[in-house]
């Protein structure tokens, strides 16, 4: 960081009205000698020598250095912005570091761990334009969007068309194998070396979570997993999930401390997304928000809203289909439980059920839709998929007919 602060500085000596435009300040700064340096311009809001032999700063030829380095170009304002977010962005990952390490130490609980973050978080620069030039609108017109890949589902990544700040809600009967279809997505997704995947389950524990991911991986039958000598299959699948980019949480259903691991597990390089089974299992420590389930329901949905679209942030979340729904055999996006919130803060919603042709040519191997009825990026889609059971395993059904 050392050529950054002093390019930086370089250029503030020379232009001291930028001091208005920056929200650096000298604790920023990773050399602390620089710090004083900015500090003392800020306060003088001018290149004066004497000044800083007045306040006690004795590197006079450091700091005439810095002043004479200035590459006096019209781009300097440009190399500028860029300096301090460099500076910014360094600062924050130094703040983060420190916050993290005092929650897995319990030094701070959850509410003030997510404030603290939120604050850091907040440390952005100040932006100088009123709106976008003609190039970059051309440009938003024009770029190609990165979509999240889905593997295997090649169709259902094709409707779905996700982005890293959806918020996909999975909805099905009971023991209809939403879960599964989760761990199937999260296999695909951590196949892709840009993604972290965070898993929280609250219904299983940690070894039945890993035995069906490495039954999905494998397509080996659950039972049969013992057999790990015998099948490279298995042995390739272990090794795949002891050195992956992951992380599987089993340890509170309260949404606050949830939600403190995800943000403390967020990985700024990464593509960051997230899987939660289930919303019915998530609870609340705030009281104001816990008095009845459509209540609890609808705080939680709206703050994983705010969580994707704040922090850049993937979410499956697994939901369950209200019982009248269920007697009359009829799933549509009016069958999600408990509130109306789910349907409206989610951008995607996932209907599972089955097929009205149930019957399939192999052995435990049942046909189920994926019913794609809600989409904000696209169309909805109706996607024939088997699901073995014994393997955990959802594939989609090939077919001929052009999409």
């Amino acid at each position: 960081m050392n050529d950054v602060e002093r390019e930086f500085l370089s250029i503030l000596l020379n232009h001291p009205e930028l001091i208005n435009y920056t929200i650096v300040k000298h604790d920023f700064f990773e050399n602390k000698t620089f710090g004083k340096i900015f500090e003392i311009i800020s306060e003088t809001k001018q290149f004066d020598p004497v000044s800083f032999l007045e306040k006690g700063f004795e590197d006079m030829d450091l700091l005439l250095m810095i002043h004479q380095s200035f590459m006096f170009s019209n781009a300097y304002m440009s190399v500028f912005k860029n300096d301090e977010l460099k500076i910014i962005n360094h600062h924050k990952t130094v703040l983060l570091d420190a916050l993290n390490l005092k929650l897995s130490k319990r030094e701070i609980d959850y509410e003030s761990y997510k404030k603290e973050f939120d604050k850091i978080d907040d440390i952005k620069p100040i932006s100088t334009k009123e709106h976008p030039n003609e190039k970059e609108i051309v440009n938003i017109l024009t770029k190609k969007e990165k979509y999240i890949r889905l593997g295997k589902f090649e169709r259902t990544e094709k409707v779905l068309r996700l982005l890293e700040d959806d918020l996909i809600t999975v909805a099905g009967p009971p023991g209809f194998g939403k879960s599964a279809f989760l761990l199937n997505v999260f296999n695909e997704c951590l196949a892709d070396q840009s993604n972290y995947c965070q898993y929280y389950n609250l219904e299983i524990n940690d070894e039945q979570v890993i035995k069906r991911l490495i039954a999905i991986d494998s397509k080996e039958k659950i039972i049969d997993l013992q057999k790990i000598k015998e099948k490279e299959t298995i042995q390739k699948s272990v090794k795949k999930y002891s050195s992956s980019n992951y992380y599987i949480y089993n340890d509170s259903s309260m949404w606050e401390r949830m939600q403190a691991s995800i943000i403390s597990h967020l990985k700024k390089d990464k593509k960051n997304i997230v899987f939660i089974d289930h919303l019915g299992l998530i609870g609340l420590e705030n009281r104001n928000f816990n008095k009845t389930n459509y209540e609890r329901v609808t705080y939680i949905m709206k703050q994983l809203r705010k969580l994707c679209r704040r922090y850049k942030v993937l979410v499956f979340i697994a939901s369950q289909c209200d019982r009248s729904s269920l007697r009359n055999g009829k799933i549509t996006l009016h069958s999600l439980k408990d509130s109306g919130e789910i349907e409206n803060s989610s951008t995607h919603v996932i209907l599972l059920y089955e097929s009205d042709d149930k019957q399939t040519d192999f052995e435990f191997c049942t046909n189920v839709i994926i019913d794609i009825a809600k989409n904000r990026n696209n169309f909805t889609y109706k996607i024939p998929v088997n699901f073995i059971k014994n393997k955990q395993l959802f594939f989609e059904k090939k077919t001929n007919k052009k999409e």
